[in-house]
């Protein structure tokens, strides 16, 4: 048996050392000396969180020969924008996702694209790469698995971090010897509005996983942390009742439409007049939209029913003029409008003309990153100036930010309804968070886990070495610049 071991394990690589870049690559070696090769996601560098490399967006630090397929975990994309990047290296394998990630993925993937033209002279793709990575995807019903080669089992679970994301498994199997089982979280919740989000099947928990990769992102806090008590309904309410506008930087998948139904259910309720306007913006942000109500992606029926009344798309065409007849009018109103971190998108138009206004609220329902124009904002206090798309304001308007929304559990909530609820991992790697708060959930995780448990920091500067009892071997690698 110890010889089995020996011949049979896998090596995991990644890319990524902060919350952007997702990236895994993982090498399996059989007793038969045969090697499979595959990435779980294939993200996109963004903001600063480029380990002080500028260039990691401009290639794959692998030769994509080797790779037999891709596992994508959600179409965040942090976790899929190097997909073209990848086809444009030469890849030609099949990409499996979720089928209700398949549907949507198109979207943010073009809209990547559009942002990739527009700040880049020398794209690293084209478009002939994005139409032919369309070709090469592939969408799985969740709780059924697949088989991409010979002793290589997938299965993807039902995850709440966004329509379409998944946890999956990868088993592998050899003759005589015990089976293999990687857990990839991607980024995780265990609830979404739109869905009731289904537990990891019994049958697949049964025995242990020789590894889980599980995100950190919110791995020093609990869900009762003041920070996610719901204060973004109260506060809309208290501005609209003061003669406000009310302008709500959201994310175009699945941030915009929770919005759109938090207004929907005050006007249901009474707290909000159906005579105030309600204004979405975004291409991106109204395709979801439509295809949330009308496309068949394994939403709740009651949840198709999310649109607020006196409700309107914005064209691009449409912005300016709107923005203007908006913040001139006495009235109130409510715009909804991409992007979540006001650094980019629609929203922009209405920032720009609104952050010297004293009847508008900026109500941010979300995580700014550090580097990013809406914590700038945030941190700009009333009666100081910002830089802001290429103008020079002054900040009078009103700011709340809430982070009730977060598409990310909590320590406490992974560990209740994910981790809590398997077999005892044999070894787990934290990744997908700032590296103080990494640090902090491997502690947390020490005092709930047995110390059998074998519980490691992921770091792009190691490889891991894993077979059916675990890791046993960590070697210094540089994946990033291979």
């Amino acid at each position: 048996m110890e010889l089995i071991r020996n011949n049979f394990y896998f090596r995991l690589y990644g890319r990524h050392k902060g919350v952007t870049g997702s990236c895994f690559f993982v090498s399996t070696h059989f007793p038969d000396n045969r090697n499979i090769h595959f990435l779980v996601d294939c993200g996109k560098f963004q903001g600063n969180d480029n380990l002080g490399y500028p260039d990691l967006n401009d290639f794959i630090p692998f030769g994509v020969q080797k790779i037999d397929f891709v596992l994508i975990t959600h179409n965040h994309i942090d976790h899929i924008g190097l997909l073209p990047l990848l086809v444009n290296q030469g890849y030609r394998g099949p990409i499996y996702m979720s089928k209700p990630g398949y549907e949507l993925i198109d979207i943010p993937i073009n809209d990547d694209w559009k942002v990739n033209c527009k700040y880049n002279a020398y794209p690293s793709y084209t478009r002939e790469d994005v139409n032919q990575l369309f070709s090469q995807m592939k969408g799985i019903s969740f709780n059924k698995p697949i088989f991409p080669k010979k002793n290589v089992e997938v299965t993807f679970f039902q995850n709440g971090h966004i329509v379409g994301a998944s946890v999956i498994e990868v088993k592998f199997t050899y003759d005589n010897s015990d089976d293999i089982k990687i857990l990839f979280t991607g980024d995780y919740n265990n609830k979404n509005l739109f869905f009731d989000v289904k537990e990891i099947q019994a049958k697949n928990r049964k025995t242990p996983y020789s590894l889980v990769v599980c995100e950190s992102t919110y791995g020093d806090v609990d869900s009762t942390d003041e920070r996610f008590k719901p204060i973004l309904c109260s506060s809309i309410k208290k501005a609209i009742d003061q003669g406000m506008k009310v302008i709500i930087p959201t994310f175009a998948m699945g941030r915009t439409q929770e919005i759109c139904y938090y207004i929907k259910l005050m006007q249901d309720k009474g707290l909000l007049s159906e005579n105030i306007p309600i204004w979405q913006g975004g291409t991106s942000a109204r395709e979801i939209t439509n295809r949330f109500r009308f496309h068949n992606l394994g939403l709740n029926p009651n949840m198709r029913n999310f649109i607020p009344e006196n409700f309107h798309f914005i064209s691009n065409k449409q912005r300016n003029e709107i923005c203007t007849n908006l913040l001139d009018s006495p009235n109130p109103s409510i715009v909804i409008s991409p992007s979540g971190m006001a650094s980019d998108g629609t929203v922009k138009t209405f920032i720009k003309k609104a952050i010297n206004r004293k009847d508008v609220l900026i109500a941010f329902p979300g995580y700014c990153s550090k580097n990013s124009k809406g914590n700038e904002l945030i941190n700009t206090p009333k009666g100081c100036n910002i830089e802001y798309a290429g103008y020079s304001k002054t900040r009078y308007c009103d700011i709340v930010i809430s982070s009730e929304l977060s598409a990310h559990a909590k320590r406490d909530e992974l560990w209740r309804h994910l981790l809590s609820k398997l077999n005892s991992p044999k070894s787990i790697l934290v990744n997908h968070g700032e590296q103080s708060v990494r640090e902090n959930f491997i502690c947390y995780l020490k005092d709930n886990f047995p110390s059998t448990t074998r519980i490691e920091n992921f770091s792009p500067d190691y490889g891991y070495s894993v077979n059916a009892d675990g890791i046993y071997e960590i070697f210094p690698s540089k994946f990033q610049l291979f």
